[in-house]
């Protein structure tokens, strides 16, 4: 009889342990920058901000962790303080196997919808560069900064630096076809700049961005529809503070993530009240892909109260 209620026992917990793996999976995880009192460092979390775990293996002057689109990888950049220039690299997302992709001046890194490919900007020739990451090519797109490949592929936002940098551009990467969307009538600029560029939803039918208003003085994350309709505010306050930026979104797109003076919060969509997720973290990157490989535990060890990667990382 108590065997039969041990191995009862012993099932159930299996399935409370199934059924919260697969909750994890299902949102995905945040990869952000973890900062403390010497700098910060590029670490990945639970949205509810548990199970931190630092991926590089050293404090660095590291921007801009964007996830791959399976979820395999992270695509961050690392400034070069000798050279004065930024570096682009990809790592595992377990931490494991960094690759330097370049060192030539660029900075920032959106990947296209299929994985092959990432956009980023040259700091040099101050154009948005394409790189197969197969054969390494690269080839020149447009003159600008700051690009966010859309999820069907069609679009990429980016800022041009002899335009005005208040309302958002477009270009097909593809055909080269240019469009933009100019809310400044509804007194609204779309701040697409590098300290906080928009976020598609993951359907493609609603940005989120950084802007301001200039009546109400008023500046934080924004939601609009991909047309440039229906733009309502989710967290703004006084212009004269910085209030939010950097927003993402969840796999399920029904809630958001931004960086704000306290930290990592996230809010629903459809609400008013926001979460601190985490203090000591900044520009957030939501993965979007639920069945991405989650990190072996065994290859994890606990340092300084945080998961903190072993000495065989390469």
């Amino acid at each position: 009889m108590w065997k039969i209620i041990r191995l009862s026992l012993l099932l159930l917990c299996f399935l409370i342990l199934f059924v919260l793996s697969a909750f994890a999976n299902a949102y995905g995880k945040v990869v952000f920058l973890e900062w403390d009192n010497n700098g910060c460092q590029i670490a990945t979390m639970n949205p509810d901000g548990t199970d931190v775990r630092i991926l590089t293996e050293r404090v660095g002057n590291y921007e801009h962790p964007r996830w791959s689109p399976d979820g395999k990888k992270i695509a961050y950049n690392e400034l070069d303080v000798e050279n004065e220039a930024y570096n682009l690299w990809i790592i595992n997302s377990d931490g494991y196997s960094p690759e330097l992709i370049s060192n030539s001046a660029y900075w920032g890194a959106s990947w296209s919808p299929d994985g092959k490919k990432i956009a980023f900007m040259s700091i040099i020739e101050r154009a948005i560069m394409i790189m197969d990451l197969q054969t390494r090519e690269t080839s020149q797109l447009v003159e600008g900064g700051v690009p966010v490949w859309s999820p069907d592929g069609k679009n990429i936002a980016y800022r041009p630096f002899k335009l005005p940098d208040d309302i958002l551009y477009f270009i097909n990467p593809v055909t080269g076809e240019k469009k933009n969307i100019d809310l400044t009538k509804k007194g609204i600029q779309i701040l697409h700049k590098s300290y906080s560029p928009i976020a598609w939803s993951p359907d493609g039918k609603k940005i989120a961005f950084f802007g301001e208003e200039n009546v109400r003085n008023l500046s934080g994350i924004y939601i609009m529809d991909s047309d440039g309709t229906s733009v309502i505010s989710k967290y703004i306050g006084n212009s004269n503070v910085w209030i939010a930026k950097y927003p993402t979104w969840s796999p399920d797109g029904k809630q958001i993530m931004f960086d704000t003076p306290k930290g990592i919060e996230k809010m629903d969509i459809d609400g008013e009240v926001s979460t601190l997720v985490y203090d000591n973290g900044s520009y957030p990157d939501w993965q979007n892909s639920p069945n991405a490989p989650v990190t072996p535990q065994e290859k994890a060890s606990t340092t300084w109260g945080h998961v903190k990667y072993d000495s065989l990382k390469k």
